[in-house]
This record gives structure tokens, sequence and C-alpha cells, in this order.
């Protein structure tokens, strides 16, 4: 303890250097005129300037995402350090962490970062994955934020804000290709209907080839995209004092991802190559594929949404009614391997759909004291239907890894079983799991000015959440997994068992609901020290509900085993584990500093966080485990800066130095060669996947040309220190550098032409490494995207 109280007192001091000695450098280089211009946020929910905001936030605006061809939010953490997207075995199984933490996003299982559009709370990453229409900027706000944000901010919020529509008449259409015959489609047209209505219509479409090589005939490539979306909306302003914004979307992704090269090789892959199958045992960045039926993901996402202002003398009211529906279906093979041994079973997929409604009263007067005061709903239902079809090739596999067919004819003869029953082509686990959330938050903010240069703030949140989860096993025609092996002269063989009995639940002993509450706060003291320098200190805690494993690895706690037992309903091979994850709550010491020049501007934030009981997940192969670490803490840094020397050049420069640790976790998910039953003490350990450094530079020149012509030369260089992916195996590591450059030419006639591209150089690394489906020994993993590039030309119009 004592040590990290001094590295966050270096910490302290180092940025206490950093924002005098660019004072310095900004007060002697802003005489000469400014070329910056000053940024309104929504982060307090309230129009602020970025300077005035004292909170840790890194802004992209939507020049910037233009010019990097920033596509969706996986593509953002190029240009915000502290964001990181995590890949799953599809597009839908995305997930978002800021300063190092976020929770991987299932069925029961929500986001640690919150995600919002136009203020609309999105509980499922895949639906803000879509391209970004008319957008103006992306807000990514660091540490907990549930003061102001109720629902799965523990960890921070990513806010999408788009622009409204315009009575001004204004519209633009861009076409772009790219390498791997991508087609790039976006048009966006705005407009007044009358005096008081206007209304606009934007729509994307994506289409790219596979760039991983599908070796295996009649399969396509991988890692492609085909996506599209459609957005309106209509203001209405029939008074000053009055707006009503009504917006509806629809996008739709059919994408075959993502290619799971193989790392390390297990002794599957001997038996699969003696079978006549395919192993890759070369380099992952090959982007080569064996599987025989692709991965692929289907998901529609849509939305209503209505937003009405009221201005009154001294206040004025918000209200963000929003419904959203997210169908997602994932189909194919489950694993790499070339033989088809296991295959997804068909059904409805993934269907959630959610009501959320917000009411809020925001302060207007010139006073001392401004006050936000308001209260949040929310409430979705899910329900998901997923389960395995074993293939013609599992049991020769499974021959091969036991010693022979004889071996298991032999066993289905001890048992009194017919030849053929283990393992058997065609049969199914199917499972149906879902779950009922309800939450509401009241909450309230207000600011005081001390004097003209103190500002004290008080937020408080109180956050209720119920959830009510199911589990139900619709079939599993599996004997083998079914039977009880401990003792027996076969216990070697339950690594084999793949899909034993679960015990359903709600049940008896097991009531599957969970109703969590907490109040959180911030406390913080802002100092403006000039116009041009603001700093700030602040202690804010932060809340997420339980989380439930509503997955078929779903597993009773081991203490209810003699309850499960008495009544009758224990699975004939019982197996113990976690179905829930109890709320987690984080706490952030912080101070700040917000520089704002002519021509130079710095935001910087010196932190300490601390979560307790966070929520973590992980995949061994065979077995997924859900648990609470004790407590978890980070100490970092983060900062963003940005510098106009002429009216020409800009500079920026923007990174994230983190130190984390776990603090207690005594509970951890056992790893490889560990005994599966007994959990493993991590305590004391730094967490896998988190980089100590992480950068952001990028230099932009903009010139214009004597014949009207605008040009701009843009480079984006993206900079991650080495680190280790995971405990499965600590030699593997991934270290980034990432270049991304682009050109853009606007002509008077409206005409823009762009050249871009992504990754130029090419840099291969490994985003994580996990456990292959039921290869024990095998290490699989998800690569990065190689390097892209293509042009665009667009035209607008007034």
């Amino acid at each position: 303890m004592r040590l990290r109280q001094s590295l966050f007192f270096c910490q302290s001091l180092f940025m206490s250097v950093v924002v005098s000695s660019f004072s310095s450098i900004a007060v002697n280089a802003q005489d000469a005129g400014g070329f910056l211009e000053e940024v309104v946020v929504t982060a307090s929910k309230r129009q602020q300037t970025l300077q005035d905001t004292p909170i840790a936030i890194h802004v992209t605006s939507s020049m910037d995402i233009d010019q990097a061809k920033v596509l969706d939010i996986a593509d953002l953490q190029t240009l915000v350090p502290t964001l990181r997207v995590s890949s799953g075995a599809f597009v839908s199984s995305q997930s978002f962490s800021i300063r190092g933490f976020g929770s991987p996003t299932q069925v029961g299982t929500e986001p640690s970062v919150g995600v919002y559009v136009d203020g609309v709370f999105r509980s499922r990453a895949t639906g803000a994955i879509t391209d970004l229409p008319r957008l103006e900027r992306v807000e990514v706000l660091s540490g907990p934020q549930s003061t102001l944000f109720g629902k799965n901010a523990s960890a921070g919020v990513i806010s999408i804000v788009t622009a409204p529509p315009r009575f001004e008449r204004e519209g633009k259409f861009e076409f772009g290709i790219g390498n791997y015959s991508q087609k790039l489609l976006k048009g966006s047209i705005s407009g007044g209907i009358s005096d008081q209505v206007a209304m606009s219509l934007s729509g994307s479409y994506n289409e790219r080839d596979g760039y991983t090589e599908a070796l295996i005939p009649g399969v396509d490539d991988l890692d492609s995209r085909n996506r599209w979306s459609l957005r309106s909306q209509l203001l209405w302003m029939p008074s000053d004092e009055v707006t009503l914004r009504l917006i509806a979307d629809y996008s739709n992704i059919d994408e075959i991802c993502c290619s799971q090269p193989d790392v390390l090789q297990g002794p599957v892959a001997d038996v699969v190559e003696s079978l006549g199958g395919l192993v890759l045992r070369g380099d992952p960045f090959d982007r080569k594929s064996t599987v025989s039926i692709e991965p692929q993901t289907e998901v529609e996402d849509s939305g209503l949404s209505a937003h009405l202002d009221l201005e009154f003398d001294s206040f004025e009211l918000t209200s963000i009614s929003a419904f959203r529906r997210n169908e997602v279906r994932n189909t194919g093979q489950v694993g790499g391997e070339s033989l088809l041994t296991t295959v997804r079973a068909g059904g409805p997929g993934i269907e959630f759909e959610a009501f959320s409604q917000e009411l809020r009263l925001t302060s207007t007067g010139d006073g001392s004291l401004q006050w936000i005061v308001g209260g949040f709903y929310y409430e979705e239902e899910a329900i998901q239907q997923n389960g395995l079809i074993y293939g013609p090739d599992l049991r020769p596999v499974i021959a091969g890894l036991v010693g022979g067919e004889g071996l298991l004819a032999l066993g289905e003869s001890l048992l009194g079983l017919a030849p053929g029953t283990f393992f058997r082509e065609g049969i199914l686990a199917n499972y149906e799991q879902g779950q009922d959330n309800t939450g509401i938050s009241a909450f309230a903010n207000v600011d005081y000015e001390l004097n003209d240069d103190w500002t004290a703030t008080v937020g408080l949140n109180y956050t209720k959440d119920k959830k009510e989860a199911f589990l139900t096993e619709l079939a599993n025609e599996d004997v083998f997994s079914s039977l009880n092996l401990a003792g027996t002269p076969l216990s070697a063989f339950a690594p084999l068992q793949f899909r034993p009995p679960i015990v359903e639940f709600p049940n008896v002993v097991e009531e599957g609901k969970s109703n969590d509450s907490d109040t959180t706060y911030i406390l913080r003291l802002a100092y403006t020290l000039n116009d041009k320098v603001n700093m700030y200190v602040s202690r804010a805690t932060g809340f997420k509900s339980s989380s439930w494993d509503l997955s078929n690895f779903s597993r009773p706690r081991i203490e209810d085993a003699l309850a499960l037992d008495a009544s009758g309903i224990n699975s004939s091979n019982p197996k113990y584990g976690s179905r829930r994850s109890t709320p987690e709550y984080a706490t952030v010491h912080e101070f700040g500093a917000k520089l704002l020049f002519d021509r130079f501007s710095l935001n910087v934030a010196v932190f300490q966080q601390t979560l307790e009981d966070f929520q973590v997940r992980s995949f061994d192969g065979v077995d997924f485990f859900q648990a609470n670490a004790g407590e978890t803490s980070v100490d970092g840094i983060e900062f963003d800066a940005r510098y106009s020397p002429t009216e020409h050049w800009t500079f920026t420069l923007a990174g994230t130095l983190l130190d984390p640790i776990y603090d207690e976790f005594t509970n951890a998910p056992p790893g490889p060669g560990d005994d599966p039953s007994q959990p493993k003490d991590l305590s004391g350990t730094k967490p896998a996947n988190i980089p100590s450094t992480s950068l952001a530079f990028g230099v932009l020149y903009n010139h214009s040309f004597a014949n009207g012509t605008d040009a701009y030369v843009r480079a984006d260089y993206q900079y991650e220190s080495s680190v280790k992916l995971s405990d499965l195996d600590p030699s593997f590591e991934r270290q980034v550098n990432n270049l991304g450059m682009s050109m853009g030419f606007s002509f008077e006639n409206n005409m823009r032409l762009q050249v871009w591209g992504r990754n130029l150089t090419d840099d291969e690394n490994l985003l994580t490494i996990f456990g292959a489906p039921a290869q024990t020994g095998t290490i699989s993993a998800f690569v990065n995207t190689p390097r892209t590039y293509g042009v665009t030309l667009e035209y607008t119009f007034n």
C-alpha cells in the first residue's frame, strides 16, 4: 500500500510539473494569434466547453473521425488510448473497456462501460458498432460515471452525439472503394419542411471480402464486412421554449467473423492429421482458416426515441423516451479444426427488447448555484436459444485421443449401452435462457460557486436494479456426459464430458433473482486559475448490478449441493461453480487540469481507481468460469494534448499510463494444469491484457491553394507497450505499432477526394488468446486487422 501511495504522489508531482511546463510554453506562444477552437461537450448532461468540464474526457470530433477513416467504434481505439475494444468469435460479442477494465457482454452479463447514443442507453455493443451517420463527436468519459449515468457506468461511458436536423438544406454523398473489394456508401440529407419542422435522413453501406482465406472448398473467407444502416430524424420547434426531436434507426449486419488461428497445438491436432484433416501449424498471421462451416453473425438492431426539451424561466425539462430491439443469430462450427466435430444448433438466437425513460430538470440561471435533478427507468427482456450438434468427425477424434474405437465400444458394452452411443453424430444439447431486468435510479447534482475561483460539486445517485433469470435444458442427448465417472476406472475420461446435464433454475433451492441497490456519489472541488487554466480534485464512486451466468456452463454453488441432492433435482453428474457474480463497486480519486490557450491545449488527469468485487469471466476451452475479484486497483495518468504552431500544422499526443493489480483475488478461475475444482489465488499479480503504456500521436497539415482547393495530409500512430495476453500461457504477448494516414482535397465544385490507409505498418499482433473449444492443450487467438486502404469521393450540396 505504501508503495502505491508513493507512486500516486509521484504521478501527482509529475502532473504538476507537466501542467506548469506546458503553461509556460503556451503562454509564450499565444500572442501571435490562435488556431484552436473551444469544444462543447455534454458529459455533465448540460452543454459546457471541454475546458469548463471537470471530468476526465477524451473528445473525438467528426472531422478527426472522417479524416482518420474511423468506420465504427471498434476503430476509435486508435485515436483514444484509454479505450479498448475486445473481440470475440462473433462480431456480436465485442465489448469495451476503459482504463483497462470492462466486462465481456453476455445475455446475463451487462457491460461495465455504458454506451449512449444521443442520450439513449445501449445495453449491447452490437447496437452501437454500425457506421456513424451525421456524427458530431464521440465523448469517452473515464472512470465511474454512475452519478449522472446510472446504468452500467462503473468503468466509464462512451457517449455518441449525432447532429440534429437543420432547417437550411444540406446534403452529402460519399462513395469509396478499398482493398479486399471494399465498397463504402454514405449519404445524408437535411432540411426544413416548414418554419417549425426540419427532417434529416442518413444511411450507410459497408461491404468487404474476408481477409482470412478459407482452405476448405465451399467455405467463404472469414473476417468479412457486410452491414448497412438507416437513420431518420424529425425536429419540431413550435416556439423558442419547446423542442421535440424524434429519431428512428435500423441497422443490419450479416458477416462472417472471426478467424481463430491456433497459436499452440495440443494432442487433438495429431489426431486430426491422422484422420486426414488439415492442421495449420504455421504463422497465425498467414490469415488462413480450416473451418468446415464459417462462423456467421446476423444482427438486426432498431429503435425509436423521443427527445423533448421544455424551457422555463429558470430551468429546463428534458425527457428522453426510447424503445430498442436487438436480434442476434450466430451460426457455424465450434472450433477451428477442419474436421466437422460440433456445430451450433439452429434456433432464434438472442432477442433483446428494452424501454428506457429519463426525466431531468436542469437549472438555467446565472446564479452561483447550478443543479440537475432527475430519474431514469429501464426495462429489458432478453431471451436466447443456443446449443450444439455433434458432427460426424467427433467420435473418430475422441477415439484417436483415448486409444482407439475399441476402447469406446468396451465402455459402452460395460455400461450396457448400444454400440455407437458415445459421441455419435447428431447428438443434440440445446438450451434456453434469459432474464428480465428492471432498473430505476434517481439522481441530483449541485454545483456551487464558493467564489470567483472555487466551485464545489456534490452529486448523488440511488439505483435499484432487479433481475429474474432462468435457464432451461431443452434437450441433452449426450449419454456419456451424464455419467458420474468419479471413483470409476473411467474417471480419467471426465474431461471429455463436454455437456453434462445442468441443474435448471429457478428451482426449489435457487430462486434466480437478484435485487441490488446502491447510492453512488461524487465530491469535487474545481479551481479556476485564470481563463486559460482550470484544475479539479474529485472522489467518485460507481456501481454495477449482479450478472448471471446464463450459458450451458452455468452451475450451482458447492454450498447448495446438499440441498439440491435432498430435493432430488441435482444433476446425475454434478458440477459446481457460480451462477451469479455479485455487484461490483468502483471508487476513483482524481486530480486533473485543463489548459486552453490560443495554440495549445492540454487535458491531464492523475487517478487512483479501485474496483471491489470486479466481475470477471474466462474460458479454458471446455468450461466458462464466472467470479468476483475481491479488489482490483489501478494507478494511472491520462493526457490529451493539442498544439497548432501555425494555421497549417496541428500536432496531437494522447496517452494512458496504467499500473493495474489484483489486490485480492483468491477465487480466480483455475488455469491450465490446475485442479478445475479448486480456485486459484491471483492476489498481487497484474491483470492480463492491460498495457502499461498506450499512446496516440497525430500530425495534421492543412493548406489552401490559390485556385480555391483545400488540402490536408494526416498521420496517426498508435503504440501499446508489450503486455501479457492471458494466464493461459504467459509467453504470449502483444505490442502495437499501428500507423494510419490519409490525404484529402476539397474542390470549389463541392467535390472532395480522399485517399486513406489503416495499419500501414502491417503490424501483426494477437488481440487475445483462449483455450480452443474442446481441445485440451490447444490455444487459439484472435488477430488484428491487416493493412487496409482505399479512396473515397464525396459530394456536398446545400
